[in-house]
């Protein structure tokens, strides 16, 4: 592949940017707040001390810690997967946690391929930039011009640049139905899904993290490579990297050593609800092992899927904290006054969840691959940064979602709500489980059979939740399917359009209603 790339004038002088030589890496220190689906770290620039080389007792020392480290969170059922952690060359951890498989009481291990569930859109970004630099796409084209038949708003001033910086304005989610994932759908329809209805806001006017967006890209490069998404992410990107034990999910196919998944509803483990891959292809549905994701950052940093102009650009921040495909985070500056960004994306699906870091200019590299739906990675990536700055990681704490949850389960959602306060006056910092997380958990009881369990999470959510429509949603449906309690459900959905007036859900049902 050709070094050279014609990059749009956005580029400018932030892709020239020169490496750090013989400095220590800026491993980052992160302490939590959430937002949504996505995790928003305060990063602080810290020095690690100078190391000679990976045979020395100091560095045996810290792989020994990392691993308990590790293995301690994994002992209080908080961690199930794989972990990498890798900084100036030395590999200090590869290791599995866990299991793999809870029914045959298979451990996870460094052949265990996991689901990475958004982190996907890495890989989809690459794809579609080892695309811009054949020459066969071009960042500011309207992508109409490689999907005909867009209708015109979409297709002629949405951008590759747009869709690869989550500033497009395409809705978040292709399907208004969860149901919709869980049927098989061609690429024609899913195309069609993400055609109709208009634009959130104009594009690149702001920024909103998008799945259909990426799904969007997933079918360009299916049409600009002329393969079917799977083939072109292998052709584009896996084969060069040398990941061997990576690929796109696929339910009828046996993929050998891969990982079940699981979701921890009120200390019982739930096996994942089934997804079709398919309709998620771009931002989702990517397995992969932690060794190929060190293999992935070694075939960027040599510079063998794209050139390092094209990975400066990747890591420019064009929308908010994005670049392409990239979170970005600044963690410090170069010798010349240059920002250095921390580059990250996480994942998070129903049995599995995912974090990639990477620092390149200090080769830092941080996997964490996970078989089960919760992951504490700010606790993760703060305990690996003391780890390597030679100070103590901080054990793991009780998980303050199972906390409530086992309240509400055990005392109704008076005693959860309770609980809830108690927790905001005395620790503000301690990140409560949002709406989301708590409808996830009430779905959960009720695939266990525990309906009763399910109302009392359902009733929380509109009591800690009040302006969210998913209680009222949840709680409507429940009483409309189980109790036969129309009414109720009636005042159920219409309390859902007082908060979100365009609520389809809460429309669709009503009409079923009447």
């Amino acid at each position: 592949m050709s070094s050279e790339v014609k990059l749009s004038c956005r580029a400018a002088e932030e892709c020239r940017i020169p490496k750090r030589k013989n400095q220590p890496p800026r491993v980052p220190d992160i302490w939590h707040r959430c937002a949504a689906s996505l995790v928003i770290f305060a990063l602080l620039s810290v020095v690690w001390a100078n190391r000679a080389c990976a045979d020395e007792p100091s560095d045996d020392l810290t792989a020994k810690k990392l691993d308990a480290f590790f293995r301690s969170y994994a002992d209080a059922g908080q961690l199930s997967g794989t972990v990498l952690v890798a900084a100036n060359g030395n590999v200090y951890l590869q290791k599995g946690y866990g299991l793999a498989n809870r029914e045959w009481n298979i451990p996870n291990d460094l052949e265990t391929r996991i689901s990475v569930a958004s982190l996907s859109k890495v890989f989809t970004a690459h794809a579609a930039m080892v695309l811009v630099e054949q020459g066969k796409v071009d960042l500011d084209k309207p992508i109409g011009e490689y999907l005909p038949g867009l209708r015109p708003g979409l297709g002629s001033k949405v951008t590759l640049h747009h869709l690869l910086s989550h500033s497009s304005g395409v809705k978040r989610e292709t399907f208004e139905h969860a149901d919709e994932y869980k049927k098989a759908h061609e690429s024609a329809e899913i195309l069609e899904a993400i055609n109709n209805g208009p634009l959130v806001f104009d594009p690149g006017s702001k920024t909103s993290y998008s799945n259909a967006e990426y799904t969007l890209l997933a079918l360009i490069v299916e049409k600009v490579s002329g393969q079917a998404f799977a083939n072109a992410l292998q052709t584009l990107v896996f084969g060069p990297a040398k990941m061997n034990a990576t690929g796109f999910g696929n339910n009828a196919r046996v993929i050998e050593k891969r990982a079940s998944g699981y979701d921890l509803c009120v200390g019982q483990p739930v096996r994942s609800e089934f997804i079709e891959y398919g309709n998620n292809m771009g931002a989702s549905g990517i397995y992969t092992t932690v060794g190929d994701l060190l293999r992935f950052d070694s075939a960027l940093r040599e510079n063998r899927l794209i050139s390092a102009e094209t990975q400066a650009l990747m890591r420019t921040p064009h929308s908010g904290p994005w670049g392409y495909g990239w979170r970005l985070l600044k963690t410090g500056q170069k010798d010349d006054g240059s920002p250095l960004y921390a580059m990250f994306h996480n994942g998070d699906t129903s049995g599995f969840s995912a974090h990639f870091m990477r620092l390149p200019e200090d080769q830092f590299v941080f996997g964490l691959l996970s078989n089960q739906n919760f992951l504490p990675r700010d606790a993760l990536l703060n305990g690996v940064s003391s780890i390597l700055n030679g100070g103590e990681a901080s054990p793991p704490r009780k998980r303050i979602d199972e906390q409530l949850f086992r309240k509400i389960v055990d005392s109704g959602p008076e005693a959860g709500l309770k609980f809830y306060e108690e927790v905001r006056k005395s620790d503000s910092r301690r990140a409560l489980p949002r709406a989301m997380r708590c409808l996830q958990t009430g779905n959960m009881l009720l695939r266990l059979g525990r309906d009763e369990d399910a109302r009392d999470v359902f009733t929380y959510i509109t009591k800690a939740y009040p302006r969210s429509p998913l209680g009222y949603l949840a709680l409507g449906r429940f009483v409309q399917e189980n109790d036969g309690n129309q009414e109720a459900a009636r005042k159920m959905f219409e309390k859902v359009l007082t908060v979100d007036p365009t609520n389809a859900h809460a429309k669709r049902f009503l009409t079923e209603i009447e």
